[in-house]
């Protein structure tokens, strides 16, 4: 005979409504992406706005915009002008970064995440030499990405990358 009473429903016995899997939103969004990820699903991603993140004493104000594949860091100047921005990509898989200074230009490093074995500590990520930069592949992705951010820093960051050679 099923249980009835108020307590079984809201600790969710078995043999009450309440029973069924319920999920919080975000858990069910979570395991639904992580699902469509295995099957080869295309996910949606979007860079979002991580908000109150380290500033540094001495440097140009930091932003950082993330999803679970890439992080865009912008750094800007007192008068708003973007100085530098670092996009780091394929995150899940084996991450690069592109550097843009104002002064400088574009560096190209793959992340050394500095795990090396699995039962031992993990050491200092570094930036190495990375090889070839996939232009395309990447502005393509961030086009989709960067929707829903500040349209200025995307349309900047994307019209920088676009002027990216191989040096």
């Amino acid at each position: 005979m099923p249980l009835e009473s108020e307590t079984a429903k809201k600790f969710g016995f078995p043999g009450t409504r309440q029973a069924k899997t319920t999920k919080p939103a975000a858990l069910k969004s979570r395991s639904i992406l992580l699902r469509m990820a295995r099957h080869g699903t295309p996910v949606i991603r979007m860079l979002k706005e991580c908000k109150d993140i380290r500033q540094n004493e001495g440097e140009p104000f930091r932003r950082l915009f993330a999803d679970r594949a890439a992080s865009l860091y912008v750094w800007t100047e007192p008068d708003g002008r973007i100085c530098m921005f670092q996009l780091c990509y394929d995150q899940e898989n084996h991450e690069k970064a592109l550097t843009w200074r104002e002064s400088s230009g574009f560096t190209h490093r793959s992340v050394n995440t500095g795990e090396t074995h699995p039962l031992e500590y993990k050491k200092s990520p570094m930036l190495t030499c990375a090889g070839y930069f996939d232009k395309e592949r990447v502005l393509s992705e961030l086009r989709h990405t960067c929707s829903d951010m500040d349209q200025t820093i995307a349309s900047f960051v994307l019209q920088t990358i676009s002027g990216y050679s191989e040096q």
